[in-house]
């Protein structure tokens, strides 16, 4: 699949196949799905939905990742 015809649904929709498949995080199925298709990170960042922006937020808290603590989310 062309990054041409990517869209953010899309790509969503690939993320969470990953995860779901793969048993990985959020963080880890974007680094699979780009190695896998040879495609830059800095390419697909633009791709993230919000949704997996806030898991993935919430991921780097919980490993401590980031400079602060967000509140829990709820989907």
């Amino acid at each position: 699949m062309g990054l041409s015809v990517l869209t953010k649904d899309i790509f969503s929709q690939n993320v969470e196949k990953i995860v779901k498949d793969e048993g990985v995080e959020y963080m880890d199925a974007i680094l699979l799905y780009c190695e896998k298709h040879e495609v830059e990170i800095e390419v697909v960042a633009k791709l993230i939905n919000s949704k997996i922006k806030a898991t993935i937020e919430k991921e780097a808290s919980d490993l401590n990742m980031l400079k602060y603590k967000i509140k829990p989310i709820d989907f």
